[in-house]
């Protein structure tokens, strides 16, 4: 086990998951909710041009949640870079099936990370991202807690991935509309 290697998909990980979380509840739920409250704040102006400009943020979170789903899949589990995640899957099936199925399952990873690029179906895509989250950390959970990077913490990891896919599928738009709403009210009077 290559511990350089095992600490810069980690590190990758960690701030792919801190991006996503900024990005959703510093810029969007702010942007959505926070204006009508605080009309004059020093990011609206920063939203504002980014608006005009329109710069996609959708974009941007599809293509951080599909390098989580690309890295894991890929990198820790097809090529076996962080071999913690074949030791977990051989708690699950055992140690004889255990290289295979953590390669199909890095398989199916890679492909939820293409389904979300090409935004075929997404809610359907959101709704199979937020249920094979939950289901594979509530088993890693009971089975394998000891050899997950944060324990029993990375339930509250996978809870806030859950909860931005959410957001990012059924709310990101509707909250849009709330603001541009809002601003064409504003101009009317």
């Amino acid at each position: 086990m290559c511990k350089c290697g095992n600490v810069e998909i980690h590190s990758l990980q960690v701030c792919l998951g801190i991006v996503t979380f900024f990005l959703v509840f510093t810029f969007r739920f702010s942007f959505a909710v926070c204006r009508f409250t605080f009309p004059v704040l020093p990011f609206h102006a920063f939203l504002s041009i980014f608006l005009a400009m329109q710069f996609s943020w959708s974009l941007l979170l599809r293509i951080c949640f599909a390098l989580v789903w690309l890295i894991n899949g890929l990198f820790c589990k097809v090529l076996n870079i962080v071999p913690r995640h074949q030791q977990i899957v051989a708690r699950v099936v055992g140690h004889e099936w255990a290289p295979a199925a953590t390669t199909m399952i890095g398989v199916l990873e890679m492909g939820m990370a293409f389904w979300i690029l090409s935004r075929w179906k997404p809610k359907a895509c959101a709704v199979s991202q937020m249920v094979v989250v939950a289901v594979m950390n509530i088993v890693e959970i009971n089975i394998a807690s000891d050899l997950l990077l944060f324990g029993p913490f990375n339930i509250i990891l996978a809870g806030i991935f859950i909860f931005v896919v959410f957001y990012h599928a059924f709310r990101m738009k509707e909250a849009k509309r709330i603001y541009i709403h809002s601003d064409e009210r504003k101009m009317r009077k």
